[in-house]
């Protein structure tokens, strides 16, 4: 499943319409003087998609490429969310 996600599924998301970037993460063990503030259930895998206004989930290309339903018996929760920035911070632009 990791290499149609990343292969596959990912770039297909990727080149839609109103989408500008996707990145994939996998969850690593935190930090010893980290542990215990975990605030919820921890996910194995996230995947973050930047794109230019929600309306991107709505396009045609969209709805036919979402499709990953022969893996949904693999996935055990699976969330979908939508986020606005608020605040942006780099390294250096202060």
């Amino acid at each position: 499943m990791n290499k149609w996600y990343d292969e596959v599924h990912l770039p297909s998301i990727v080149a839609c319409p109103g989408f500008l970037s996707g990145r994939r993460f996998r969850s690593i063990p935190l930090p010893t003087k980290a542990k215990g503030i975990s605030m919820g259930k921890e996910a194995k895998y996230m995947t973050l998609y930047e794109m230019e206004s929600p309306a991107a989930y709505e396009t045609q290309e969209f709805q036919r490429a979402r499709g990953f339903s022969e893996f949904v018996p693999f996935i055990s929760d699976l969330t979908l969310e939508l986020f606005e920035e608020i605040k942006c911070i780099e390294k250096g632009s202060q």
